[in-house]
C-alpha cells in the first residue's frame, strides 16, 4: 500500500516536470521569431490571405492554341491590410514588386519558379489607407495580370507583391515575416479542347484504314473503324491504340464514342490523351483531355469530340485512362480535316 502511494507522487511529480518543460520550451519557441504578430505588443503591419498556405495566391492560365483564347482563373489579385492592434491615425501602406525574392523563396522552398516580367502584370491600386481605430484597409491592394498572350515559355512564374512602404504613424512598421503575398502563376497551352458539340465537318472515310492495340477478351478492335456503338476496343485503362489512315492528313479533329459492348458498365474513355506521327516512330503529344462521365445510351450515345490546332499526320495514338472505373473503352474514333 505505502508502495502504491510513493508510486502515485512519483508519477505526478513527473508529469509536473513533464508540462513544466513543455511551457518552457513553448516561451522559448516563441521568442524564437521576434516578429511573431500573434505575441508581438508593438503596432506591426501585415498581410493575410486567410488562403491556405498563408499568402500565397495560385493562377492558372491557358493558352487554347484551338480558341486562341487566354483563360486565367483570376485576373486580378487582391487582398487586404491588417494591423496587429487598432491604429491611433491613419495610416497609408504603399506596395511594390520584388523580384528578387523568387530567388530566396526557391531556395527555401525547393522550387523552381521564375519571375514575371513587369509587363505581365500592373497595380492597379497599389496603396491602401488603415483609417483612425482601425485594423483593416478598406480597400484591397490590387494587381492585375495582362499581356498573357506574349509569354514564351510555359512552366511556374511568380509575382511577389510586398509591402514598400507604411506612413503615417510614428513606431508603426511592416512585419518582417508577413509583408509579401507570393502570386504563383502556371502557364500552359492546350493543343486539343473537348466538347458536345459536333465539329463542323464531314468524317474521312475510313476504308482500308487499319488499327492496332491491345484488346481484352469480347472487345473487337476493328469495330473501332465503324460506328456500331455496341463493339470496339475494351482494355485495361493506360492502355493504347493506334490508327493508320495510309497517307497523310491535316487533321483539326476526332471524335471519340463510348464503348458500350461487352462489360461496358466497367469501361470508360476517361482521359484520353492524343499524340500524332507521320512515322509511327517519332509523336507528338498534343495533350491530355478528360472526357464526358456520362455516357448516354446505346441509341442516343454522348461523343466526345476534340478539336486541335491543324496539323499533319498520318497515325493516330489514343491513349485512355481511366478516371472512375477499372477499365478504358472506345466503340467508335472519326477524324476530321
Amino acid at each position: 500500500m505505502l508502495n502504491d502511494i510513493r508510486m502515485k507522487y512519483i508519477l505526478k511529480s513527473n508529469i509536473r516536470i513533464c508540462l513544466l518543460i513543455i511551457a518552457v520550451l513553448g516561451t522559448l519557441s516563441s521568442c524564437d521569431n521576434d516578429d511573431d504578430i500573434t505575441n508581438d505588443l508593438d503596432i506591426k503591419i501585415f498581410v493575410n490571405t486567410q488562403i491556405s498556405p498563408v499568402n500565397n495566391t495560385k493562377c492558372a492560365v491557358i493558352n487554347s492554341l484551338v480558341s486562341n483564347k487566354i483563360t486565367s482563373s483570376i485576373e486580378t489579385c487582391a487582398f487586404l491590410i491588417r494591423a496587429t492592434q487598432p491604429v491611433s491615425n491613419d495610416i497609408t501602406v504603399t506596395f511594390n514588386v520584388d523580384t528578387s525574392l523568387v530567388r530566396l523563396y526557391n531556395e527555401t522552398n525547393e522550387t523552381t519558379f521564375k519571375p514575371l516580367l513587369a509587363n505581365h502584370y500592373e497595380f492597379i491600386n497599389k496603396s491602401v489607407v488603415i483609417s483612425d481605430s482601425k485594423m483593416i484597409s478598406s480597400d484591397s491592394i490590387k494587381l492585375k495580370l495582362v499581356n498573357l498572350n506574349e509569354l514564351k515559355e510555359v512552366g511556374d512564374y511568380m509575382v511577389p507583391i510586398c509591402i514598400n512602404s507604411v506612413d503615417g504613424a510614428n513606431g508603426i512598421i511592416s512585419s518582417s515575416n508577413m509583408n509579401v503575398v507570393y502570386l504563383h502563376v502556371n502557364y500552359s497551352v492546350k493543343s486539343i479542347e473537348v466538347s458536345k458539340e459536333p465539329i463542323e465537318t464531314a468524317p474521312l472515310d475510313r476504308t482500308d484504314w487499319t488499327i492496332e492495340g491491345v484488346p481484352m477478351y469480347g472487345s473487337v478492335l476493328e469495330g473501332v473503324l465503324n460506328d456500331d456503338v455496341t463493339s470496339g476496343w475494351f482494355s485495361s485503362a493506360g492502355k493504347s491504340i493506334t490508327i493508320d489512315m495510309k497517307s497523310e492528313k491535316e487533321i483539326k479533329g476526332i471524335s471519340i464514342a463510348p464503348y458500350f459492348g461487352m462489360y461496358a458498365s466497367y469501361a470508360e474513355v476517361g482521359q484520353a490523351t492524343i499524340e500524332l506521327s507521320k512515322d509511327n516512330e517519332n509523336w507528338e503529344i498534343l495533350g491530355t483531355e478528360e472526357t464526358f462521365n456520362d455516357k448516354g445510351s446505346v441509341e442516343s450515345p454522348i461523343i466526345n469530340y476534340i478539336r486541335m490546332k491543324p496539323a499533319n499526320a498520318r497515325y493516330i495514338k489514343i491513349t485512355c485512362k481511366s478516371v472512375n472505373k477499372g477499365y478504358s473503352g472506345i466503340s467508335s474514333v472519326n477524324v476530321y480535316e
